[in-house]
């Protein structure tokens, strides 16, 4: 298959449409010159050298004989030209819709979204794993990462691949030590795919760490540290209070009715 259709199973519109795109486009829709539109088409099939260019003014006139000329047998001949020469493309796809075929083609998309399901499932099945079995719960994760790095490398050009790749960050993301391998993934993904939702957070993740400071990190650190040690009290003080006997506990109540409550929630957050 020719590099510029390998690229992408649809030519981009806005790459491919030219002056003799837009001239046949002009003469059909505008002037309602049909067959004038179709010949500027063949021209194109004829003396272009870009197969994406082929295959885009291809389809366009066998729709053109399919839905304005009525003339189904040439748009018959056409699609099935289409589906014959360029297998694994939408339009091939949708030529065999338009020929009222089963459709059977599959696109590179289409294998990425199959692959990215079955690791998907790994993945489900790694998430369903009793904690208490840890290593079951890790080789389970593991085999799920491999499908995901492995659709990643054969796909990175599909929504599931770049889907994969941000799997790969949350798996590295659930282990504290993998801090490094999470960076290379963030930023993987936001260099690569940025405009893409998962490529959108990864560099909102990213332009969030650089917006913290040394200073306000140690800040969050210690309000961390100190809620820990206040939750740990206050679980020291709820099993006390469990395992005291019935008469402590009275004497306990009447010895505190006078006394003021201790506001604790405002302890949790005085840092100064």
């Amino acid at each position: 298959m020719n590099d510029s259709l390998s690229r992408d199973s649809i030519p981009n519109v806005d790459n491919f449409f030219g002056t003799e795109f837009q001239i046949a486009e002009l003469f059909l829709f505008k002037l309602s010159e049909v067959d004038s539109a179709v010949a500027r088409l063949t021209g194109i099939i004829e003396n272009s050298n870009d197969s994406a260019r082929v295959l885009l003014a291809t389809y366009a006139r066998a729709f053109i004989y399919d839905e304005y000329k009525g003339d189904e047998d040439t748009a018959e001949e056409l699609y099935k030209e289409i589906i014959e020469k360029y297998p694994g493309t939408e339009y091939a796809k949708q030529a065999q819709a338009n020929l009222g075929m089963k459709v059977t083609i599959k696109t590179r998309d289409d294998e990425a979204k199959e692959r990215y399901l079955q690791a998907e499932s790994l993945w489900t099945v790694a998430s369903e794993v009793p904690l208490d079995q840890m290593e079951l719960v890790d080789s389970a994760y593991a085999t799920a990462f491999v499908a995901f790095d492995s659709l990643y490398r054969e796909y990175p050009d599909t929504q599931a691949g770049i889907q994969a790749l941000y799997m790969k960050y949350e798996y590295f993301h659930m282990d504290p030590e993998r801090g490094d391998s999470v960076a290379v993934v963030l930023d993987e993904l936001r260099s690569k795919y940025r405009d893409t939702p998962w490529g959108k957070y990864a560099a909102k993740i990213l332009d969030h760490r650089l917006a913290i400071s040394d200073a306000e990190l140690e800040r969050l650190r210690k309000r961390v540290q100190q809620s820990v040690e206040h939750i740990e009290q206050m679980s020291a003080q709820y099993q006390e209070s469990i395992n005291k006997k019935p008469e402590e506990k009275k004497a306990e109540v009447k010895s505190k009715e006078d006394e003021v409550l201790e506001n604790t929630y405002n302890s949790m957050y005085d840092f100064e």
